[in-house]
């Protein structure tokens, strides 16, 4: 598809366009052609214990091009073989005694569960911590996909509920 250059004919004369890598375009484009992709979003906070690990369940799709994800799983279930991107983001209350926060993504593949990606961050502040982790890993049909945390406040704290990016967990076949 030839990307024609930006004109301020082709804005005034009201068409609808679409833009694209800064360049207008006179038709929509796929940014992931036959790509299966899928992104679930969880609406209300999620209480957690200290130190334990929680795997996200999660409440709602924002887009789910493959039917990757079911209503009230804590995982994405992947449909098509390929290589994924998997991203995944978090935001821990504010805690007094601060503490350790831990952002997982695990895999299960071949029935076995596999931390695939974990980043974690020890804060002594009072402020609320928001973490965001991504990886590439290759995944067949039937195998899974979890966000987890995990912090040590010393206490019981939610992870948050924030519009659009926590809890959220990302899966987008890239090859």
């Amino acid at each position: 598809m030839k990307i024609p250059t930006v004109s301020r004919r082709l804005v005034e004369a009201g068409k609808n366009h679409f833009v694209r890598n800064s360049h207008l375009l006179d038709e929509p484009f796929d940014a992931h052609p036959n790509n299966p992709s899928c992104r679930v979003r969880r609406s209300t906070n999620l209480l957690t214990g200290t130190g334990v690990m929680t795997a996200v369940t999660f409440s709602h799709e924002r887009w789910d091009t493959d039917a990757m994800y079911t209503l009230g799983n804590n995982y994405v279930e992947i449909k098509t073989d390929g290589i994924y991107q998997i991203n995944g983001h978090l935001a821990w209350d504010a805690a007094a005694g601060g503490g350790l926060r831990i952002i997982q993504i695990r895999c299960r593949i071949g029935g076995a569960w596999f931390v695939v990606a974990e980043d974690w961050m020890e804060d002594a502040s009072v402020w609320a911590i928001a973490k965001s982790i991504g990886t590439h890993y290759e995944l067949t049909a039937t195998d899974q996909v979890q966000l987890r945390g995990q912090q040590n406040s010393g206490g019981n704290l939610n992870i948050m509920s924030i519009a659009r990016y926590s809890p959220d967990l990302e899966v987008t076949r890239i090859g």
